[in-house]
């Protein structure tokens, strides 16, 4: 029932389903590479050293030591479980729209422009090391508000004579 309410268009033959995955999976990865964290303030939260292992967006190595790997582990990181779960969340609704309007390609270029984009955003305005795990959906939340935004006047909508 959740499926149908929240997200009818998710199909796990599908590029968001496969985010889902790799984004439990990367987390999951965290805790068995390094446990987890020494503090009681946030639940399942990682390492730092896990964290910057498996590659957080961390400008000064980006620059100096040329690990452009960060790139791509920085998207698929978290900062604890609240952050994990409103993420996938957000991915789940956001992302199988997104992907039944735009289809498979155009939804993986967004994925691949939006998670570029937001990165070197990120690096431009801050020199501080930080995970990236909230950019994918913020992306297709993006990707959505644009297609409605052209769209908007093709569509039949109540009220607007067209039906």
């Amino acid at each position: 029932m959740l499926k149908i309410s929240c997200f009818p268009k998710l199909k796990l033959k599908s590029l968001t389903f496969f985010i889902f995955l790799v984004n439990i999976a990367v987390f999951s990865g965290c805790f068995y590479y390094a446990g987890l964290s020494g503090g009681v303030s946030e639940l399942l939260t990682p390492t730092q050293k896990a964290l910057f292992d498996f590659g957080m967006n961390y400008p000064y190595f980006m620059v100096n030591q040329q690990e452009v790997e960060r790139i791509v582990g920085a998207l698929f990181l978290f900062a604890n479980l609240k952050h994990l779960l409103v993420s996938l969340l957000s991915l789940l609704v956001f992302g199988s729209y997104a992907e039944f309007l735009l289809g498979f390609k155009k939804t993986f270029i967004g994925f691949v422009t939006g998670g570029l984009g937001g990165f070197l955003l990120s690096c431009l305005m801050s020199d501080q090391p930080s995970v990236m795990g909230s950019n994918i959906p913020a992306t297709f939340l993006g990707v959505l508000v644009g297609f409605m935004i052209i769209k908007w006047d093709k569509w039949d909508y109540p009220g607007s004579g067209r039906i």
